[in-house]
């Protein structure tokens, strides 16, 4: 009779693969990795459509965990973003260029934390159309001759500064004024309106100049001959009666 050695009993593979899974399962839950998914930031909006040169404003929240180590990204080659220095949550994005572009929130590090993002569509900004024109300074007081620099900006019907920006046509209804904006007050006092208007709209702007009388509508300058020659006048006579 033969005798055989026995052999050593099988395991199961179902509990040999029970370390590896309880491995991965760590792994996953572990903070800062991989699986912190993506997604679980909110950005709010999580789609603008702006022109070149306009902004919007993006916000992220978190229901999953505090937003403790925030990272703004984009592309860059649509726009820019500069982060809140009060809120590093929040981000301003200005668009530079057409297309679609992006911005994504980290919590952690990047590449490997969560992240939220958000899709940005930049619209050419020949599309823009002029609704109002803002004069600077609207309000100003000037004496006789003096001259003051004005200058105008273009919005759209969205608030937003035109791009490129307008070239204001300047015209005033009292004195006279230049190409570039320059005012110069007559030598007599009122007031006057300095008006601003561009090509692309019926928009106008404007502002308003006040001369006051002063020495009654005379310049300064020949205000100061009539003391003068009142003086010279006055000590000859007293030439005379000696």
């Amino acid at each position: 009779m033969s005798w055989s050695q026995p052999r050593p009993p099988r395991r199961s593979r179902r509990w040999a693969a029970a370390p590896f899974a309880a491995l991965v399962a760590l792994i996953a839950l572990a903070p800062g990795t991989a699986a912190a998914e993506d997604d679980a930031i909110t950005i709010t909006p999580s789609r603008a459509e702006l022109h070149v040169g306009e902004t919007v404003r993006f916000e992220g929240t978190s229901e999953a965990f505090p937003l403790v180590d925030p990272t703004w990204e984009t592309d860059g080659s649509h726009g820019t973003i500069e982060v809140d220095p009060d809120d590093p949550t929040a981000c301003t994005f200005t668009a530079t260029a057409p297309g679609m572009g992006w911005v994504i929130l980290w919590e952690g590090e990047r590449r490997s934390g969560s992240k939220g993002s958000a899709d940005i569509l930049v619209l050419p900004a020949g599309d823009q159309q002029l609704s109002s024109i803002a004069v600077s300074p609207p309000e100003v007081n000037l004496d006789f001759g003096e001259q003051e620099q004005f200058s105008a900006v273009g919005y759209d019907t969205d608030g937003n500064p035109m791009d490129p920006p307008i070239t204001p046509t300047w015209t005033t209804d009292h004195g006279t004024i230049t190409a570039d904006g320059t005012y110069t007050a007559p030598d007599s006092p009122g007031t006057a309106t300095v008006t601003a208007t561009a090509e692309g709209g019926d928009a106008a702007g404007s502002a308003e100049v006040t001369i006051p009388a002063g020495t009654g509508g005379i310049s300064p300058w020949v205000w100061a001959l009539l003391v003068l020659v009142a003086i010279v006048a006055a000590a000859a006579g007293w030439a005379i009666r000696r």
